[in-house]
């Protein structure tokens, strides 16, 4: 019995471990193993992050474009993030991601005004 609780316990600690090292890991990266990463870590919160739209890294036949650039949470830290729209989104819009990590969920368009004041001091910047 002792032995399957070491065991037990130890697969833990391993585990708790690997998810807190990917959360650092993924951080500062906007790429797809970090959004996949991202998706599913336990420690990893979802929230929402600000952009105001740039042009698109690549538009795909389909007309899909893919966006890479610095998102901005409410609190005015940066982290660089990529997200898809279906469309070219027009530039200078503002968007409210809802990211867990590098993993963005959803994105609605919001106006200026609804933006928290740390983030105007930063994305307008850009």
């Amino acid at each position: 019995m002792k032995k399957i609780i070491g065991f037990l316990l130890g697969v833990s600690v391993v585990v708790i471990g690997g998810c807190f090292a990917a959360k650092i890991a993924t951080a500062n990266s906007a790429s797809e193993m970090a959004s996949l990463v991202d998706a599913v870590n336990p420690l990893v919160p979802a929230k929402t992050i600000y952009v105001k739209t740039t042009t698109p890294q690549q538009v795909d036949a389909h007309g899909t474009a893919l966006y890479q650039q610095m998102a901005v949470q409410s609190n005015g830290h940066q982290r660089p993030i990529a997200y898809t729209g279906m469309h070219v989104l027009k530039p200078g819009h503002y968007l409210a991601l809802k990211a867990k990590g590098a993993y963005v969920q959803t994105y609605t368009e919001v106006e200026k005004r609804q933006l928290p004041t740390p983030v105007l001091n930063v994305i307008d910047r850009h």
